[in-house]
């Protein structure tokens, strides 16, 4: 699972309680789920011992590169945190900085790459929300090479639909997918006023499932 929200770590609403909450029911029965999120610098470190995983680890998006690393906490097994304080040290959890979208595509990268370092090839991985609708296409192309995620199926669960991560088309670069520009939207990454690139649209069209939190969606 791949979420910007986990309570009770960070959240802002039900997004965060979701994905604090279903990781625990379905390891009581019997799976192995490793949850992903941001260490933001709003985390309350003083209620357990948060400890690297492993050596950092460079993401690169587009021109830009970023030094990662994976944080544990002891009493959050199966927790997993990605430590970039230039991205993530900010205070609060969202921000209408122009690297937003960095800021989530290095959470999903960081994901796969910490799935990579574990040899911990997942049956399906759950995305949730805008911020890591890029998850399937990324999957399925960037990350197409790696026989760890051949059978690995994608699922995307739409918590709040007023929010669809609308970038302007000049951040291709940044998803690392511009030698496949042709599986994003093209109506919307041509239009008139310098394109878009709407991160929920993609996992719609891209995510092997779909879930809501709402029947009205």
């Amino acid at each position: 699972m791949v979420s910007s929200e986990v309570g009770p770590f960070a959240k802002t609403g039900g997004l965060g309680d979701v994905v604090g909450a279903l990781p625990k029911y379905l390891r009581r029965l019997g799976h192995d789920v490793r949850v992903f999120m941001p260490f933001y610098s709003a985390i309350d470190t003083s209620k357990g011992t948060f400890a690297p995983l492993g050596d950092a680890f460079v993401v690169r998006l587009g021109s830009h590169a970023y030094t990662c690393r994976i944080v544990t906490a002891d009493h959050a097994p199966g927790m997993f945190f990605v430590h970039c304080p230039e991205l993530y040290a900010r205070g609060g959890l969202y921000t209408n900085d122009p690297d937003e979208h960095r800021r989530f595509l290095a959470l999903c990268w960081s994901a796969l790459m910490a799935c990579q370092g574990m040899g911990f090839a997942p049956d399906v991985v759950h995305c949730n929300d805008w911020q890591t609708g890029l998850l399937p296409l990324t999957i399925k192309t960037a990350f197409a090479w790696d026989k760890l995620f051949a059978n690995t199926k994608t699922l995307l669960s739409i918590h709040n639909l007023n929010y669809q991560g609308s970038f302007p088309a000049s951040t291709l670069p940044d998803t690392n997918l511009q030698a496949d520009y042709q599986l994003f939207h093209q109506e919307q990454l041509h239009r008139a006023d310098g394109g878009r690139i709407n991160y929920l649209l993609h996992g719609i069209l891209y995510a092997g499932g779909i879930a809501t939190v709402s029947p009205t969606y």
